[in-house]
């Protein structure tokens, strides 16, 4: 995968098509002529290859005759090039974080409307919303993503679902619970359509079960897991509904059929798949330390934190460091501490989503008893402040500090 930048952007016409092509595979122009007898001259072939569109249909023939291919495996119209970028940027949006790749964004979400493309359009509206969400510009992405329905309208459902999908997610994520269930129930109209992919069908039952998992609405999330694992042929994605049924297991406190569920996982990966051997082993240790199993808990975080250091995702790396630091503090070791506070610190270089941040926060205030490292927890919460523009962001991290607050002082009258 590989990030499409600016100045790679260029809808060519025929003539530097067929030019590009020629030098690909015979060197120059003066090579692929003597290689093969045309019925036009020279000239006229470097005329032609300098044409936006040729206009000689016997240069054409004797082009594809020559090099026996089909003209438009050679030759695409700039509508055809406009959707192969698009498609590009659409699968992989996820790389796009920097200031400039919202530039290659709208350049091709303009071109998508100047050649009339209503499927594109749609698609870099998501696109661009997808970006600003990243960015914790929640109210750019909902009005980008219901810019994108209105686009599509009913011209593909596949699209459709997906961005209803998507703005249900979105929501669930933004803790708007209702209007999340809203846009998971109009999806739910296109659900049975047999014109529905399966990556469709399979993020539907996917993310609408992890919002159940999270609202403590555990069977049904457990059966849509079960059918997001039918619908999808990806071994990971497989192993990631599979193992979300473990963690409703979990939260309804069935921490055996958890460990089974997690256990029995392990199987699906290989030693060099690093992130999902970690999540099993991460998950292993937090369900071991509900069960009051602080050693055998450790032994499991350990083994998550080496395999997301070798990941290199810090999303990970995060997620599980927090859960060994955890662990150590329940032993004793709050000097743990520390070191987190300093990964805190670099969440906002990585874009992390505040949800793991908030959490992580959350638990540290509950389980630390030590003034000096909630003295600094606090120093590193305001600097945090200083570096963000998301208000919802703020409000959550005021709230927090507020609750630390309250127990520095209930720790400096004696309490805990």
């Amino acid at each position: 995968m590989q990030k499409l930048e600016l100045d790679s952007i260029k809808l060519l016409g025929e003539g530097h098509q067929i030019r590009s092509y020629i030098l690909e595979h015979f060197g120059s122009v003066d090579q692929f002529y003597s290689t093969y007898e045309l019925p036009v001259s020279l000239k006229s072939v470097r005329t032609y290859l300098s044409q936006d569109k040729i206009t000689s249909d016997t240069f054409r023939h004797a082009l594809v005759r020559a090099l026996d291919v089909d003209y438009h495996e050679i030759v695409q119209s700039k509508a055809e090039q406009l959707k192969r970028y698009v498609q590009q940027v659409f699968e992989d949006i996820r790389l796009y974080n920097e200031d400039g790749d919202l530039l290659v964004i709208d350049t091709l979400l303009g071109l998508c409307k100047e050649y009339a493309l209503s499927v594109e359009t749609s698609m870099m509206y998501r696109s661009k919303a997808e970006y600003f969400f990243k960015r914790n510009k929640t109210i750019a992405a909902i009005e980008l993503f219901e810019e994108a329905i209105k686009v599509i309208g009913v011209i593909d459902i596949n699209h459709l679902t997906l961005y209803i999908i998507e703005l249900a997610d979105l929501y669930y994520r933004e803790g708007m619970l209702l209007k999340a269930e809203h846009e998971y129930s109009k999806a739910e109209k296109y659900i049975s359509s047999s014109q529905l992919n399966p990556r469709v069908l399979f993020k539907y039952n996917y993310w609408r079960g992890i919002m159940y998992n999270n609202t403590s609405r555990y069977i049904e999330a457990r059966l849509l897991f079960e059918k997001a694992a039918e619908y999808s042929n990806d071994k990971k994605e497989k192993a990631a509904s599979l193992m979300n049924i473990g963690l409703s297991y979990k939260k309804e406190k069935a921490y055996d059929k958890a460990l089974h569920q997690y256990e029995s996982l392990l199987e699906y990966y290989s030693d060099e798949e690093f992130i999902g051997r970690g999540t099993l082993y991460n998950n292993i240790a937090t369900i071991l330390i509900e069960q009051g199993k602080p050693e055998e808990a450790l032994s499991n975080a350990v083994k998550a934190v080496a395999l997301a250091s070798l990941s290199g995702q810090f999303e990970c790396y995060f997620t599980f460091t927090h859960t060994f630091v955890h662990v150590n503090i329940l032993m004793g070791k709050t000097y743990t501490c520390i070191d987190f506070l300093k990964l805190l610190k670099k969440t906002l270089e990585n874009q992390l989503d505040r949800k793991y941040v908030v959490q992580a926060i959350n638990n540290i205030i509950e389980v630390v008893n030590d003034i000096s490292y909630l003295n600094a927890l606090d120093a590193t919460i305001l600097e945090l402040i200083e570096g963000i523009n998301n208000q919802d962001y703020i409000r959550e991290l005021y709230i927090l500090l507020g609750k630390l607050h309250e127990k520095i002082t209930r720790l400096n009258k004696g309490g805990i």
